[in-house]
């Protein structure tokens, strides 16, 4: 009798499954128990998660470009490999990135049409980030697969791009402070988020981003080109920013602007609105080059209403009656001046105090022309432009 309950406990061994599991026809794999015990991770199906894209346009080799495609995906439990293929054209070659969830990138494939990183080993779960690259300026679709153990709910971040188009009436140079330039706002809603940036400059000219905090510090500027570009910037901190649209001095021409970042942790961007006065002129014969009011150079005043405005003045007039520019405050001190030229400029003057100011257009001795002078700030900070005295 002992030796039959013997026999019936030993036969009782050889039918032992794990609580864990439960078999099923035709499937002989279950679930990890997300206890960290990876032992019975043999047992769980493979999985391939797909997505589809089209960059319009990439954003480089920067993980952390808003032009890229970003998507995160879920990895439920410990040790586990994947392998991530990318296919795009040749003419927006893709490279992947596998980033963990403090921003390090991890994996990455090669540049090319048809792209794998095989065999990425993930140690610790949780929420990584998938992203899809191609060169800048590229345009194309692109699809992608993701395939292992353990893995779920691929999702791609949503993003919004903020488009805006206009014309620089006199570009300001590449002056942070010129409302010959143009200045947009946008808002950050949290700590350490990314944005992209690019200006195109149309007529061949040569524009440049420039991006400034809340405190007017300039924190990054673009590359000078046709087309530039701010990729990945990394803003810390929540705030108010100014994007501006900069391209060289006295530059007429259309340009567009975009700003990208993720949904609805960017937002609100605005334009700052500029204001330009002109007044045409005539010097019938030159008095030299001064100030004074008793020698009669034409002069001109306006009336400045906030504290801390920003300034321009041009004066364009020709070869032959060649320009200058006094700035002088209500006492009519001098307290800035331009060079001598046919085409001259006081750019980016801070006016500390409000009030009156007057300008002064001069031109060699005996000189005959005309000019045009041109006043440039943000719009509600001048009263009634410029006046003839």
């Amino acid at each position: 009798m002992k030796q039959s309950v013997l026999l019936l406990l030993f036969l009782s061994t050889l039918f032992y499954l794990p609580s864990c599991c439960t078999l099923v026809p035709d499937q002989s794999k279950c679930a990890d128990n997300g206890d960290g015990d990876d032992d019975d991770d043999n047992l769980v199906s493979e999985t391939t998660l797909e997505a589809s894209g089209r960059w319009e346009p990439g954003g480089g080799k920067d993980y952390n470009s808003y032009r890229n495609d970003q998507y995160l995906i879920d990895v439920i439990a410990n040790n586990v490999t994947i392998n991530i293929n990318l296919t795009s054209p040749e003419t927006a070659k893709g490279q992947i990135f596998l980033v963990d969830d403090k921003g390090t990138s991890i994996e990455s494939s090669r540049s090319g049409v048809d792209v794998t990183i095989e065999d990425a080993f993930i140690v610790e779960k949780g929420t990584y980030r998938i992203v899809a690259t191609t060169g800048e300026f590229n345009i194309g679709d692109y699809q992608m697969k993701v395939t292992g153990k353990n893995i779920e709910n691929l999702r791609q971040i949503p993003v919004t791009a903020f488009d805006a188009s206009d014309e620089w009436e006199s570009g300001g140079g590449y002056e942070q402070n010129s409302f010959r330039n143009h200045h947009y706002t946008f808002v950050n809603n949290q700590v350490n988020s990314y944005v992209d940036i690019t200006l195109e400059s149309l007529q061949e000219a040569r524009g440049r981003v420039i991006i400034v905090n809340d405190a007017g510090t300039k924190i990054e500027d673009s590359n000078t080109a046709s087309l530039s570009s701010v990729t990945g910037f990394l803003i810390i901190n929540p705030g108010t920013y100014t994007i501006v649209a900069s391209v060289e001095e006295r530059h007429i021409g259309n340009y567009n602007l975009t700003l990208y970042g993720e949904e609805g942790v960017i937002t609100d961007f605005t334009r700052i609105a500029s204001a330009s006065y002109k007044k045409d002129g005539t010097w019938t014969l030159g008095k030299g080059h001064s100030h004074d009011k008793e020698v009669g150079n034409p002069e001109y005043s306006f009336e400045v209403e906030t504290p801390n405005t920003y300034v321009d003045l041009t004066l364009d007039a020709t070869e032959a009656a060649r320009g200058k520019i006094h700035l002088l405050n209500e006492a009519r001190t001098k307290i800035e001046d331009s060079g001598t030229a046919a085409a001259v400029s006081i750019d980016a003057f801070l006016v500390i105090q409000p009030g009156k100011y007057y300008v002064v257009v001069s031109t060699e001795e005996g000189a005959i022309g005309d000019y045009t002078l041109k006043l440039f700030a943000k719009e509600g900070t001048i009263l009634n432009g410029l006046r003839e005295e």
